[in-house]
């Protein structure tokens, strides 16, 4: 993931894209015993080998906030076929039942989890950043144990939960019921660090467009890519909204809170044109 831009240096780069022949969604039962079917997300036909090595690579600047727009994604299979045809597969492939080829696909289930697990933090970062206490107090819980709880309602009865518990999590000990804004950071360092563990390694790579090996983080897979970018941008706490349409975006290295950057050339002309009202009002 480049970032040039950023005080972090980029230590990983990866190629993501979807197959040639993109993507379907296909019926097989839920778990032995039920009757109940699941959705699952295939590759049309068979995959070709090197197909990857043309393709982008997630650090680009055009796509260096693509995990907003996977937080943002509805949870519907129109919405993730459409994603899945343009970036490609998350990574939380599983071999489908009852499919005699042995094919793997993803199940829409757990394309929801994930896309609420990065909604929730994205939000969560947010609202550190814009010091909402009303929503860390609605979403964080502490338990009389010392525990900390994060539980949140998304639409159509999807739930994000984490718990950081006394004597199982090193960060338990920063745990202060007065202080919800670090409640909400040591949940933020829960939530990433949980998600990339297993994704991410160090080692040395290849790189076929430069013909050379060198030093990186080695990236499992396109939410693993995401979610570092997430973890680069809460880190810099650079996750805000558009003062104007209230778009989810990443904030400037640098710029205050009184002159965020705006999502659009046309929130900005908006704000500027609400910025000139005021001021005019003021001199009546």
């Amino acid at each position: 993931m480049t970032t040039r831009d950023t005080r972090l240096q980029a230590v990983a780069e990866f190629w993501f894209g979807p197959p040639p022949g993109g993507h379907r969604w296909v019926d097989a039962p839920r778990r032995e015993g039920e009757d109940a079917t699941s959705r699952w997300l295939v590759r049309r036909g068979r995959d070709t080998a090197g197909w990857m090595v043309n393709e982008l690579e997630l650090g680009q600047k055009e796509l260096s906030e693509l995990f907003l727009e996977f937080a943002q994604l509805e949870m519907t299979e129109e919405a993730i076929l459409g994603f899945a045809n343009c970036y490609g597969q998350i990574g939380v492939d599983a071999w489908i039942p009852e499919q005699g080829d042995g094919r793997a696909g993803e199940r829409l289930s757990a394309w929801c989890s994930e896309i609420m697990a990065m909604r929730a933090a994205v939000d969560l970062s947010r609202a550190i950043n814009e010091r909402e206490l009303s929503l860390l107090r609605s979403w964080i819980k502490f338990l009389p144990d010392g525990s900390l709880v994060f539980d949140r309602s998304h639409e159509g009865g999807w739930r994000s939960a984490w718990t950081i518990r006394r004597g199982h999590s090193p960060v338990a000990v920063f745990i202060d019921q007065k202080k919800w804004s670090r409640a909400g950071r040591l949940l933020l360092h829960e939530m990433a660090n949980k998600r990339l563990a297993g994704r991410t390694r160090a080692g040395i790579v290849y790189e076929p467009r430069k013909d050379k090996l060198g030093f990186r983080i080695v990236v499992e897979s396109l939410l693993a890519g995401m979610w570092m970018q997430l973890a680069n941008c809460i880190a810099l706490n650079r996750i805000g909204r558009c003062p104007v349409c209230g778009k989810l975006l990443v904030l400037t290295p640098g710029v205050s809170r009184s002159d965020r950057k705006t999502c659009s050339g046309a929130c900005r002309s908006k704000l500027s044109r609400d910025s000139r009202a005021k001021k005019g009002e003021g001199l009546d």
